[in-house]
């Protein structure tokens, strides 16, 4: 700005915080300012010689340079985030392959991943987080199906709502310690997390202090709702998703991360299921037709993906039942993984 116009304008109309906010206010004087016709005089009554006056001050130039290397920085941050997460989720395409592979030729062992189904309920920086729910399936041991747990941090969440395994109630501040026992339970084996819009889930990790990149053993990621994607590349909700694939619910069972991450595990090996019918389509051979044991490692992840939990009212008569145990035993679903387990 000129000095003349500087004295023109009044000092409120040149506030420092904003570049764009001087140049709005620069506007503005021409129209609403007090001393407005004085100013139009000083320039003639031409509005863009004035509007072209406008000059930033040195300080302006440096809090542009500022704001532009922090843009940057903050563009290649996301770049290098995202092609970290392309590659686990490349990673998790494989291992979902693997799957497929082995549920489709006779004498291919299963992936030596552990398929991880993750889940929170909250916003870390609104209420926080509520409950977590983790699904855990080991297609070298599928006879312990899947094994679920709830992670409930409120009080109020109830555990009449969880339908598939234990549910533990933590205080917050020890739910960063719990991800990490839970990802690394056996360092030997790789992980790969499975979520709906797992993004979201990456991002409370993150906040929660332990990013994806913490874990040496977690090689890869599957998004379910990508996998749901038709030829419009519309995804699926979660709810959505289980009845475009036939999978049971009860009503009412979902946002309880315990539920929703089982749910979502159920979902990844039906989408599985069906890709292995489309090999078995195209290429005449299938689970079923691997022979091996009575019971198929397809046949066996089929089963996982649409067999139904207990219903509420069932989990509410059993925990009645566990309240008045004398001997302290644990009840047939309050260990990791109980209902999906063959008994």
């Amino acid at each position: 700005m000129t000095p003349q116009s500087q004295q023109t304008i009044p000092k409120h109309l040149l506030p420092t915080t904003s570049i764009k906010l001087k140049q709005r206010r620069w506007r503005q004087a021409w129209y609403y300012d007090k001393e407005r016709e004085s100013l139009r005089e000083m320039w003639h009554h031409d509005i863009k010689a004035y509007l072209a006056a406008f000059r930033l001050e040195d300080s302006d130039h440096d809090q542009i340079l500022e704001e532009g290397m922090a843009a940057f920085a903050k563009l290649l941050t996301k770049l290098l985030e995202r092609a970290a997460h392309r590659t686990y989720s490349d990673r998790g395409q494989q291992a979902g392959s693997s799957l497929t592979h082995s549920m489709t030729s006779i004498g291919v062992p299963p992936p030596e991943v552990v398929f991880l189904a993750i889940d929170f309920e909250g916003e870390v920086h609104i209420r926080g987080i509520t409950e977590f729910g983790l699904a855990r399936l080991d297609p070298q041991n599928l006879q312990s199906g899947i094994q679920c747990m709830d992670f409930a941090l409120s009080s109020k969440r109830s555990r009449g709502k969880f339908l598939f395994g234990e549910y533990v109630r933590i205080d917050s501040f020890q739910l960063p310690n719990v991800i990490r026992d839970e990802l690394t339970d056996d360092k030997r084996r790789k992980i790969v997390l499975v979520g709906h819009s797992i993004s979201s889930e990456l991002r409370t990790m993150r906040v929660l202090g332990v990013p994806i990149e913490a874990f040496e053993n977690v090689v890869g990621t599957i998004d379910t709702c990508l996998l749901s994607r038709d030829s419009q590349r519309k995804g699926f909700s979660l709810q959505g998703l289980l009845d475009h694939l036939q999978i049971g619910y009860e009503d009412n069972t979902f946002h309880c991360a315990g539920n929703d991450a089982c749910y979502t595990m159920q979902a990844f090996l039906a989408l599985m299921v069906r890709r292995a019918d489309e090999v078995t389509r195209i290429t005449g051979s299938g689970g079923a037709a691997c022979g091996g044991p009575e019971t198929t490692m397809y046949e066996r992840i089929k089963e996982l993906a649409w067999k139904k939990a207990l219903l509420k009212r069932e989990v509410r008569s059993r925990m009645d039942v566990e309240e008045h145990r004398a001997d302290g035993r644990e009840d047939e679903y309050g260990v990791f993984g109980g209902l999906f387990e063959d008994g």
